[in-house]
């Protein structure tokens, strides 16, 4: 347990330099530094700590503002009826209120964050300078990943079980599974509270995109997880409703690629924002 008594001390030293803010609906953002805003949407079962290994360096020259969507980490759960257009509303106007009404800002969104993000981007018109969808879904038919139960496990057994799944779906490379990530994984997992089944439209960003006036990119690891055997055509989807729209593949990098080749992915959402 050491190792991720470190991990979760690390979490603790890069949350305590973010200021932290609350908006309506209980929804809380962490941000950490100043310049042109950045602002980050997590992954299901996710929270800022899907940003862990990258929101330092981003803060060198950006004000990064990364959500915990509703639902997930420490924000409220959206009201019932959950809808995306709920969820996005209260991320959009959460923006509102920690921007000025006349700041354009970048927005890049990790799988699931990468669709509300398209939501969001359709509710906030030109305010979005440009739009990355990392890891992205909702362009071609899903692929279902079978996921161990973890909340019945304990222990040695409940870390195995966060490490397995993390395998299965997140992280390409078995010795990228590093104490930081199951702790982070730990984290979120524990603290999600919102399921999407049954809330989240099929196809939804191949819905939006063509609609919402937004310049889009997109970064996918090579071994994306919920892509496997279908990138290209994830890619060609993208391309075919965005013909502009420029498309970096992270080699040797799984689902969570702005973990597992964080400098890389880095370098890549540096070329589209920047």
């Amino acid at each position: 347990m050491r190792d991720i008594d470190g991990a979760e001390a690390e979490l603790a030293r890069i949350e305590a330099l973010a200021r932290r803010r609350e908006t309506e609906g209980g929804v809380v953002w962490h941000l950490w530094g100043d310049g042109p805003p950045v602002v980050l949407f997590h992954g299901a079962a996710g929270s800022w700590r899907h940003w862990v290994r990258n929101v330092e360096r981003l803060a060198r020259h950006r004000l990064v503002i990364a959500a915990d969507m509703p639902g997930f980490g420490e924000s409220a759960a959206p009201p019932i009826p959950v809808t995306m257009d709920g969820v996005a509303g209260a991320l959009a106007r959460g923006i509102g209120r920690l921007l000025p009404d006349d700041a354009r800002f970048d927005l890049v969104g990790f799988s699931l964050g990468s669709t509300i993000a398209g939501y969001v981007a359709a509710a906030t018109g030109e305010r979005v300078r440009r739009l990355v969808l990392v890891g992205a879904g909702g362009l071609t038919a899903p692929r279902n990943i079978e996921m161990m139960r973890v909340r019945d496990k304990q222990g040695a057994e409940r870390m195995a079980a966060h490490r397995e799944n993390l395998q299965r779906i997140m992280i390409h490379e078995p010795s990228a599974i590093d104490a930081l990530a199951l702790a982070a994984q730990a984290w979120n997992s524990d603290h999600a509270r919102l399921r999407m089944r049954g809330v989240l439209p099929p196809m939804s960003l191949a819905r939006l995109l063509p609609v919402i006036g937004v310049p889009a990119d997109a970064i996918w690891g090579e071994h994306d997880q919920p892509a496997a055997g279908s990138l290209p055509e994830r890619a060609a989807a993208l391309k075919a409703l965005r013909p502009e729209a420029r498309v970096a593949i992270i080699p040797g990098a799984g689902h969570w690629v702005a973990y597992e080749a964080a400098e890389a992915f880095e370098a890549a959402l540096h070329d589209m924002i920047d």
